[in-house]
């Protein structure tokens, strides 16, 4: 779903600018990654509560926290979730203005990247957006893995997604400082470069 609409929002946007655009880029891949949020947030939220109360299966877990909270349960970290859309969005837009720099500065009968090429400047992009983005993953990371958010980071229960990412990323500089945001940084790394590439 992600690369169709980021497909036609691309085209769409720099049809409006007038050619390839690092902002425009950046702007269809946020809005694309946006998009599948609605599907794919509440099927976060149910693997999550599957694998921390596995001896519920999946429907009857999903129908418990409906009863139990509503619907909007489903939609628990949709905030944090679009935060996170940068991500993919400053990946790709990466990925496409190294590419376009990289075949302008080859000349006019420059029109791919050797698949070695691709790869490794796959790998760089998607390293850049990680750095970029993963005091983000760590805070949603830590709370999605705290049964009760507000309690851990000084509050009196589950905190509002965005807000509690913010409070659980100042925590974090609190007892471990600045580096601390990025503990874990190396191991996403080379996860999410060897994925992407």
């Amino acid at each position: 779903m992600y690369f169709y609409v980021y497909s036609a929002l691309r085209r769409a946007l720099q049809a409006l600018r007038g050619g390839p655009s690092f902002v425009a880029d950046l702007l269809a891949g946020s809005l694309a990654e946006i998009a599948h949020l609605p599907v794919s947030v509440p099927l976060e939220t149910v693997l999550i509560k599957v694998v921390n109360s596995p001896q519920q299966g999946t429907i009857a877990t999903a129908v418990a926290a409906v009863r139990e909270k509503g619907v909007q349960e489903l939609y628990a970290g949709t905030l944090a979730s679009a935060l996170l859309s940068a991500k993919p969005a400053v990946q790709l837009a990466t990925f496409e203005w190294v590419r376009s720099w990289l075949l302008r500065r080859r000349g006019a009968g420059a029109s791919a990247l050797s698949a070695a090429q691709a790869f490794l400047l796959g790998a760089l992009a998607r390293a850049f957006a990680t750095v970029v983005v993963f005091p983000y993953i760590r805070a949603k990371f830590m709370l999605k893995n705290m049964e009760r958010a507000g309690a851990a980071a000084g509050g009196d229960g589950v905190l509002a997604p965005l807000r509690g990412m913010h409070r659980a990323m100042a925590l974090v500089v609190q007892r471990q400082g600045v580096g601390g945001l990025y503990q874990g940084l190396w191991q996403e790394l080379a996860r999410a470069t060897t994925s992407a590439a």
